[in-house]
């Protein structure tokens, strides 16, 4: 986690000026468990903040609400409205609204910031990137299976639920099978 690493890397430097001008053996051990106390904490403040963060973004897809559930889809959506628009409707609207309304302000088309088209382009970066990740099988160095393809995972697990098989003893056992690098509970 870059954060840790980061924390890690400030207290060390700070650790080794104060341990330069303390010159006391047992002073810069306790100033040394103090920084680790310091590490840790930031640490485990860090822990919670990603977490939270985890919390708060499946409370917003799991919500009721599709103005709160759709922020991302609605937020991605603004890009192809704003094409029909500045494509389709826009001229429409500029050639007939002379021809029927006396007083007819030609139309402007809409411009979206690049900022907003920016994130759009990570969003959906991000949304194939993981399409590609659940859709292949990945491997470690040693040719260990790390992660199967998603479409081999839910074939096996409905399998395993028309034989009326637990889906836990299933998981234990394709582990074992295919040397996935996790620890089988028994």
């Amino acid at each position: 986690m870059l954060g840790t690493e980061v924390i890690t890397a400030a207290v060390g430097g700070v650790l080794d000026i104060v341990k330069a001008k303390v010159g006391d053996p047992i002073k810069e051990k306790e100033i040394e468990v103090e920084a680790l106390k310091i590490t840790k904490n930031a640490e485990i403040e860090l822990e919670k903040v990603t977490q939270a963060r985890l919390e708060a973004v499946k409370a917003m897809l799991n919500h009721k609400s599709i103005f709160v559930s759709g922020a991302i889809p609605a937020f991605l959506w603004v890009v192809p409205i704003s094409v029909v628009f500045n494509c389709w409707i826009m001229p429409v609207l500029n050639y007939f609204g002379p021809r029927v309304m006396v007083d007819f302000v030609p139309v402007s088309p809409v411009w979206l910031p690049a900022s907003y088209l920016t994130v759009v382009c990570i969003i959906i970066s991000g949304l194939f990137g993981k399409k590609v990740i659940d859709g292949n099988a990945w491997f470690g160095k040693d040719g260990t299976l790390i992660s199967p393809p998603k479409q081999v995972v839910e074939s096996l697990v409905i399998q395993a639920a028309e034989k009326g098989e637990n889906v836990e003893e299933r998981f234990n056992k394709l582990v074992v099978k295919y040397g996935a690098n996790q620890e089988v509970k028994k």
